[in-house]
């Protein structure tokens, strides 16, 4: 059975745009290098100009061949990604004609990589989309337009969670002090913005079995780490996983490497292929060149989020996992956390 055909045509849409952006801006680039290097090599040359000419002339074909070849491997991984993709997961599972997709923004808090947080923040709000939104309850409260942004949020729909207390390691701490942390948490976020929390989005990715026994202790019911540390699914008697399924950047060296709209595309539809839903995580901070904001980064935010939002049903962390349970998904779970 074929794929749904909103799903084919977000593929292809995204193809065409990829493409139209790797020739135009690749060509240009090899070319103007081209021509910068080899001409310079030669300035002392009596004959720099037909010997640059003529070297130029090849330097760009050969380019020009290794740009058709990688064209190739795009468009064939693609096609694969079409192909391979049916109505029911892995798993045997139904997917939806409108996958249900979750952006899932963490470490939102007063102050810090500000303008990116209110960009983000904005732009769902104007695209009516529905998000969730980890706070750093600690750190959240004294910045009034934020706090103001993300009670519009609120209204329109969207999701708060708990992003441990001050953003700690859980796993550094006991029981005892993890069960006291989560609850300032909850009390904090109930206390500034008039929610009462149910998800818990634990700071590093990292928790074990003392954070889930905290968890039940105070209250929360779905814990949303990573795919590659906790699969979805019951992780405990009264704790369901719901984890982020793709990374909207790479954290490496101490920076943020912002992965291309391909990469992105290609890891949604191998999780919704596999999971039936997509949860994708990010952060402010992925926004940031230098010490000010990137709208040139933000683009590639803004993008994906049309092209998704033709195709797929745009939720929160709560409601996904209501969804799930009530398809009979989750029972049991492989657990790949440290306790």
């Amino acid at each position: 059975m074929e794929i749904t055909s909103p799903i084919k045509e977000f593929i292809r849409k995204i193809q065409l745009l990829q493409l139209s952006k790797f020739f135009s801006r690749s060509t240009l680039l090899l070319y103007a290098k081209s021509s910068m290097v080899f001409c310079i090599k030669r300035m002392g040359e009596k004959d720099m100009g037909m010997k640059c000419n003529k070297i130029l002339f090849a330097k760009v074909l050969i380019c020009m061949i290794a740009l058709a070849g990688t064209t190739a491997m795009i468009v064939f991984q693609l096609h694969s990604d079409i192909q391979e993709c049916s109505n029911t997961t892995d798993s045997g599972f139904p997917i939806d004609e409108r996958p249900m997709i979750v952006i899932r923004i963490d470490d939102i808090q007063d102050c810090a990589w500000r303008d990116a947080q209110i960009a983000l923040i904005k732009y769902n709000l104007a695209m009516n989309l529905p998000i969730s939104l980890a706070v750093i309850p600690k750190s959240f409260g004294e910045d009034t337009e934020l706090v103001e942004l993300v009670s519009a949020a609120i209204t329109q729909g969207s999701e708060i969670t708990a992003h441990g207390w001050k953003h700690e390691r859980l796993t550094d701490y006991d029981v005892g002090e993890q069960t006291r942390l989560l609850r300032l948490a909850r009390e904090r976020l109930r206390h500034v913005l008039g929610v009462e929390v149910s998800v818990m989005v634990p700071p590093y990715f990292a928790f074990n079995n003392d954070t889930l026994l905290a968890m039940e202790k105070t209250g929360y019911t779905t814990l949303s780490s990573e795919i590659h540390i906790v699969n979805a699914g019951l992780v405990d008697e009264d704790i369901i996983s719901v984890p982020a399924t793709v990374q909207f950047a790479n954290y490496e060296n101490g920076t943020w490497e912002l992965k291309s709209l391909l990469s992105l595309v290609i890891e949604i539809v191998h999780s919704v292929r596999r999971y039936g839903y997509a949860v994708i995580v990010t952060h402010p901070q992925e926004f940031w060149q230098g010490n000010e904001f990137d709208p040139a980064r933000f683009e590639v935010y803004k993008t994906l989020i049309r092209q998704l939002s033709a195709n797929c049903s745009f939720t929160v962390i709560e409601t996904l996992r209501e969804e799930l349970v009530s398809q009979g998904r989750f029972i049991g779970n492989e657990i790949y956390y440290e306790p």
